[in-house]
């Protein structure tokens, strides 16, 4: 009695696991139709056999017997159907394998047996004695089977874990390792960088006291020009230009090194910022001229700042002087004025080179100097831009460019109004 009930059970169970798979792989797929089909024919026939098993009715060769057949040819059109090649198993679930839920199922299918046993022995009827101890050997095999494979299922991934927690101990001592060489590197770096601006400005002091003599005894033969030959004049001109120039080059060094320590020191005065670039613009006129490049002044009626005249006007002298340097002939400079509320902006625009894309972002590091410069060996050391950002970040300032190659470039300096102008 217990296998005729146990059956149609098992049947049900069957059943409900093929429409589980019909649903996510969908019942479209005419194989899995097929095989749902087959199994329902299966179920139905089960239960009408375990009914008339129970009341004593069945014969071999009754209706029943159709049912299977039927069931059993669904199942050879489910297999031989091209569809069932379409099927893929379901994806592995990340989760642990080796869980209470699949336990608790492998012990309930162990105790079916004992229960079968004894719900026979309560309804009084006779127990199938060997198909129980098949059903309980083969139940128990398939247990210990899944248990097994459980275990090792578990084993595999405890060794997973144990390898990924040592890799990740090799990897953090690897990255400590690696921080503490980088700490060093960067500690050197600094010591290096310190080293190199002391020696820079050591040696900048060394230089100026005797580049001042040379050019205090240019100054003296200077005086006595009637009593020097042509050629001896040319050469006084010649020392004379590059004493100066080296001169220049050592106050720039110094300059920088006095910036970098966060010595510099401002004289603020309110200040009209129009006038210093008109004095600028006066200045640059010689040179100008002689390269025959046109340089304009816009000047604007409220261009008050408070800062310092004689570092404003270096900042003024340097835009012009790199707008100069890298405008070709018949081109044209301009320094432009204009002032809000709250800040004034100058501007020193030029229809030169242009600038690099690549090349703006270190436009304004020490020593910096673009390929195009290097390539026309245009004078210079690549000082003066860096020092136009210290001295207008000193006032408050910024400074930045826009510049396509080919296409000039507009040097933008932003400064802070004097408050009494802006109230008026």
């Amino acid at each position: 009695m217990a296998v005729t009930v146990a059956t149609p059970v098992f049947d049900v169970l069957l059943f409900v696991g093929v429409v589980q798979l019909a649903l996510r792989k969908g019942i479209e797929n005419p194989a899995l139709r097929f095989l749902v089909v087959g199994i329902a024919f299966q179920v139905v026939t089960d239960v009408a056999y375990s009914y008339l098993t129970l009341k004593g009715a069945y014969t071999n060769g009754m209706f029943v017997d159709a049912g299977w057949l039927a069931a059993y040819g669904l199942f050879g059109v489910a297999a031989l159907h091209p569809s069932m090649a379409q099927i893929k198993p379901l994806p592995t679930s990340p989760s642990i394998r080796f869980s209470s839920k699949r336990i608790g199922l492998l012990a309930a299918a162990t105790l079916c047996v004992p229960i079968v046993m004894i719900a026979d022995s309560i309804s009084g009827d006779p127990i199938g004695v060997m198909d129980l101890s098949v059903g309980s050997i083969v139940v128990t095999l398939l247990v210990g089977a899944r248990l097994t494979l459980l275990q090792r299922e578990r084993n595999r991934m405890l060794a997973a874990v144990d390898i990924g927690r040592e890799k990740y101990r090799e990897l953090f001592e690897q990255a400590d390792e690696a921080r503490a060489a980088l700490a060093v590197q960067n500690e050197r770096l600094r010591e290096l960088d310190h080293l190199k601006d002391n020696l820079i400005s050591v040696v900048s002091h060394e230089l100026r006291t005797p580049l001042t003599s040379i050019l205090g005894y240019l100054e003296l033969l200077q005086q006595d020009r009637d009593e020097l030959t042509q050629r001896q004049r040319h050469f006084v001109g010649v020392v004379g230009r590059n004493a100066e120039r080296l001169l220049n080059i050592v106050v720039d060094l110094l300059f920088m090194a006095q910036a970098q320590a966060g010595h510099l020191t401002l004289e603020r005065q309110p200040l009209d910022l129009s006038e210093l670039a008109g004095h600028a613009v006066e200045a640059a006129l010689p040179a100008a001229n002689e390269r025959q490049i046109t340089v304009t002044a816009v000047p604007s009626d409220d261009a008050i700042v408070r800062g310092d005249s004689q570092r404003l006007e270096q900042v003024i002298d340097n835009l012009l002087s790199n707008a100069l340097k890298f405008t070709p002939r018949n081109g044209s400079v301009e320094v432009r004025l204009s002032a809000s509320r709250e800040e004034v902006v100058l501007e020193v625009a030029d229809t030169g080179i242009g600038i690099p894309a690549s090349a703006q972002r270190e436009l304004f590091t020490r020593f910096f100097r673009t390929d195009a410069a290097i390539a026309a060996a245009v004078q210079g050391t690549g000082l003066g831009l860096s020092i136009v950002k210290a001295i207008v970040e000193a006032h408050g300032g910024g400074v930045g460019v826009e510049s396509a190659e080919g296409e000039g470039a507009t040097f933008r300096v932003t400064l802070p109004r004097f408050a009494s102008a802006a109230a008026a």
